[in-house]
């Protein structure tokens, strides 16, 4: 291992932006990643996988680990194929893995970016598939006690974009996901536009109409920097969605409940022509407008208020708050949102924080 310091790592980053850790280094196992948490157990940690989700506003005054502890191993029964995936693979190699080997069940979720460690932290999900619906347990260490543990599927309150790993867990460490994956494949073609798709289609099929509407509308973090969606798709009562609906009637929506409707976040912010609007080098993707691109050497600053006139012109006009889907590192960066945001409702921001 090379412990870097004062180490700019924007290279290992989605976003691309400057940023720099007070250390920096890389671990390919369980013993370099206890190892160095040993020797650094005074400094302030962070983890990052591919950093596909990760925003960072600030320099990180710590030790940053990059996760690069690999390996797949695969069993099977008459039923399923079960999966122990180190932390450290990256999720879309993992896909195309198991299409390899005919292990099918991942294809609606190509081309999302990141680590599998990642993949249940934030629950990830695609064209009407979710990680947690493949999940059977996670292995991670807990930090305090240095202990490894396992939690099934069922005990990680999986939700919308959520985990107990993102509400309630916060000194962990995902070693492993173990994945469980029936053998009698079924295509799943509800969401659009895959229901279009002949219901005699194979995995492969799907998996290149996936990898092909992503690349359509997706920019590729490797060309230009950016964090994917960066607003979580909203879920309204289905009373607000017909009051939405006698404006605007072709408003796209899933049914999630008899009460609840998720709606397209791009929908709205796409309905405020809003593609292609800047502020200092950032900029709405032309092609997607969920997606916030680091255009021309942008600023953390010029991120954080981007999101926020976003934010705020789709509540005045749809009284829908949109939430962030990527984490902010950095405190400055949900005050500054924060503090604009209070402002804006004509609420003292000083006075609420006092």
């Amino acid at each position: 291992m090379k412990i870097h310091e004062n180490y700019d790592f924007s290279k290992y980053t989605s976003l691309k932006i400057k940023v720099k850790a007070k250390f920096f280094v890389c671990v390919k196992s369980e013993k370099e990643l206890l190892e160095v948490l040993e020797n650094f157990k005074d400094e302030k940690v962070l983890f990052i996988g591919e950093a596909s989700n990760i925003f960072f506003y600030t320099n990180f005054d710590g030790l940053v680990i990059k996760n690069l502890i690999q390996g797949i191993n695969i069993s099977e029964d008459s039923n399923y194929y079960s999966l122990q995936v180190k932390s450290g693979n990256n999720w879309h190699q993992l896909v195309e893995y198991c299409l390899k080997f005919n292990i099918n069940g991942f294809e609606n979720l190509a081309l999302i970016p990141g680590s599998v460690g990642a993949c249940p932290i934030q629950n990830i999900g695609a064209y009407g598939r979710e990680v947690s619906d493949f999940i059977s347990s996670v292995e991670y260490i807990d930090l305090k006690s240095k202990i490894k543990k396992t939690i099934s599927s069922n005990d990680c309150k999986f939700g919308y974009r959520t985990s107990i790993f993102k509400t309630e867990f916060k000194d962990f460490f995902i070693i492993a996901v173990n994945f469980k994956i029936a053998k009698n494949w079924q295509a799943h073609l509800t969401y659009s536009p895959l229901n279009f798709l002949s219901k005699e289609i194979k995995p492969k099929g799907i998996f290149a109409k996936v990898c092909n509407l992503r690349r359509d509308k997706l920019p590729d973090h490797k060309k230009i920097g950016n964090l994917g969606s960066f607003f979580v798709n909203p879920i309204i009562e289905i009373i607000d969605f017909e009051k939405l609906k006698l404006n605007y009637n072709d408003i796209p929506h899933f049914k999630m409940s008899e009460s609840l409707v998720k709606i397209p976040a791009a929908y709205l912010i796409d309905k405020l022509d809003f593609k292609g609007y800047k502020i200092g080098g950032a900029e709405v993707y032309q092609k997607q407008p969920l997606v916030l691109v680091n255009a021309n050497n942008a600023s953390a600053k010029d991120l954080v208020f981007l999101a926020f006139t976003i934010r705020a012109r789709v509540f005045e006009v749809f009284n829908i708050l949109l939430e962030h889907e990527v984490n902010f590192i950095g405190s400055r960066a949900l005050s500054s949102l924060d503090k604009a945001w209070h402002l804006y409702q004509g609420i003292d921001y000083e006075d609420k924080h006092k």
